[in-house]
This record gives C-alpha cells, structure tokens and sequence, in this order.
C-alpha cells in the first residue's frame, strides 16, 4: 500500500495504490476495502489492473458505495483457468480535509468467502461478514499546514491574532546584512468576491546585548512589500433538476448529488498524470459551483450512486452524455453549464 506523497497539505488530493495478491484456493467474492481515517475524503476510484493484464476474475470489477469511511472494490470470484496467484491493484483518490491535522493512517485488507455468496452487491453496506479477511496494510500522511517558513527562530507567529509576527535575527554586526525569507500563503478568493492590495510591513528593532528587551523599532530599517491579487479563475456552474417523464415538469432539484470536475492537462485527455479534479456537491437547490479554475478543457461528471431515489439520468443540455460531459473554459470566464435533468419515476409510471 502506497501513495504518491508523503505530506500534503489540506485540500491536496492525495492518491492510494493498494496492491493484493487473490488466493488461488476457494476465492469467492474478493473484496478490497480501504479504511479512510477522519480528515482524508474519498474522492474516486481511479482504476483496477489486473498483473495479467485481463480481468483476474469473473466479470468486471464493482466500485461500491462507501460506508461512512470505508471504500469498497468488488472484485468477484477468481477465474478457474489460474494456477497462480494473480494481483490486482486498485488506486483511489483522496482529499484532505480543511480541518485535517497530525498524520493521517489509511489501512486495506482483502476479504474473500469460501463459497460464492455474493452476486454483484452495489454499496459496502451490503457485503456482510466475510469468511476470510487478510492482514491490514497502511499507507502514512502527514499534514503539512502551510505556515510561515522562516530563516530566523519565531518569537510570536500572531498567536494574538493581531496581525503581527515576531523573528529573532541572528547576531548582526553594524554594516552586515541578515535576509529573512518567508512565505504567506494567500487564500483563494470565492468567486465575486472583492479583491485587492495585501500589504505588508517590517521594522528592525536592536538590543545592544544578548538577552536584553529590543527597543522601539528603527524608522531607517523599515520595508514594506505589496502583492496584488489577481482575480479569481474561471467558474464552472450547473444545476441538477428533476423532470417528470410523463410531461416533462420540473418537480424539484436533487441536493447532494457529488460533481468530480476534472481538468484534463495539456494532453487535452483524461488520465496521463497531468489532470487536476475537484469535487464538489450539490447545494439544497441543486447547484454546484467550482471556481478559481484555470483556462483548459474540463470533464464534468456526475456520480451516479449519488442521485436521489426514483430518479434516472435523463438528458443534458450541452448534448452530451447525461452524467459526463467535456467543456472548455476561458479565463476568468463564468459558463454557467446547462442542467443535468433525471427523469422522475413514480410507481405509476410518470
């Protein structure tokens, strides 16, 4: 079990390569489930390769539902043909969460029945108790928490909340130099929201020994440095409603449906390691906004085990495929996408 970094900071999405190795002897209904801990978020699963390069086992692999935090891969039962022990490897993304701190410890294992018991279950929450479970692997992440990185030991990092930090510089002598380098971190804007000049100011204050209280700041050390910042990104909006099959009403919008809107890189392609995904989740309304985007072709799409009950992907506006699409944005452009519609079902028909 492994993960492309071993430090991220909150809101970094972070992916997890689990690989197992499928008994050979009586494998029914393998299943791997990944234990996220608090402050690490499922995204998505992004794949699952079999070492042979054809599915290890009968019928194609099932992403389920999540469970609180637990992560589900069905993998079936193991194709007879195998004298051997094939692998798969499953790799999932995850999000770190705002308010994540400390290390974050994911664990997998790898269940498996005796006997076939399962058919081809939809969520975690339907496998049940297991007949054989393996030993857990984990994977480590440690929250780094962008902060102010300093060449000089800090006395107050605005632990007043005053909006003021204080540095011990080493020992100067009259007529030397001491650099003192540190990085602010600038909050992305939400979109609309006013910008402007952030601006900042350093004064030097001197102790003529070792130990001794400095005195009041010196007007001739005094520098100040500004920084603009820029406007938000580009915005991706939609809204998701529910229409009814029978006359086409809307009937209301669908709160918590999960959009993954993902930026496919220069290749212009999803995968090939440059894509950068966001994920958001529909609001009591049925929106969805994602700002602060970069210009680039994106892939929206819609999770389906999220929509609400008695409802079905309908159409979509852009003409599309109703759970995925391809748009392009320009800078610091605003598309309000056109709707995802689902088609209401009722037990009459309509």
């Amino acid at each position: 079990m492994s993960a492309d970094r071993s430090a991220a900071a909150p809101g970094d999405l972070v992916t997890v390569s689990t690989t197992v190795t499928l008994p050979v002897q009586a494998s029914f209904d393998s299943t791997l489930l990944t234990q996220l801990p608090e402050g690490l978020e499922y995204v998505e699963t992004v794949s699952v390769q079999c070492s042979t390069g054809q599915p290890c086992t009968e019928g194609d692999p099932a992403v389920l539902t999540p469970s609180g935090r637990t992560v589900g891969v069905f993998l079936g039962d193991l194709e007879e043909s195998y004298s051997w022990a094939p692998q798969v490897t499953v790799v999932i993304q995850a999000r770190v969460a705002d308010d994540a701190t400390g290390t974050l410890t994911a664990t997998a294992t790898l269940a498996w029945d005796e006997a076939d018991r399962l058919s081809r279950p939809a969520a975690v929450s339907e496998l049940g108790d297991f007949d054989r479970v393996s030993d857990p692997g984990s994977v480590e992440v440690a929250v780094a928490v962008p902060a102010l990185q300093v060449s000089a030991a800090v006395l107050d990092g605005d632990a007043a909340d005053d909006g003021t930090l204080r540095l011990a510089l080493p020992a100067v002598e009259p007529g030397e130099t001491a650099t003192v380098t540190y990085r602010l971190r600038v909050p992305t804007p939400d979109p609309g929201e006013q910008v402007g000049t952030l601006s900042s100011a350093m004064e030097v204050s001197r102790s003529s020994a070792p130990g001794e209280v400095p005195g009041e700041p010196s007007g001739t050390a005094a520098a100040s440095v500004t920084v603009q910042v820029g406007e938000p990104g580009g915005v991706l909006t939609g809204r998701v409603r529910v229409e009814s099959l029978r006359d086409g009403r809307v009937t209301g919008y669908a709160a918590g449906v999960r959009v993954v809107v993902r930026w496919l890189g220069p290749d212009r392609q999803p995968g090939g390691g440059d894509d950068v995904r966001v994920a958001t989740s529909t609001d009591a309304a049925g929106r969805w906004p994602v700002g602060a985007l970069r210009p680039g072709w994106y892939q929206v799409r819609f999770d389906p085990s999220t929509l609400p009950g008695l409802t079905v992907p309908w159409r979509d506006g852009d003409s599309g495929a109703p759970l995925v699409t391809t748009v392009h944005l320009s800078a610091d452009q605003v598309r309000p996408r056109t709707s995802l519609v689902l088609a209401g079902i009722t037990p009459g028909g309509g």
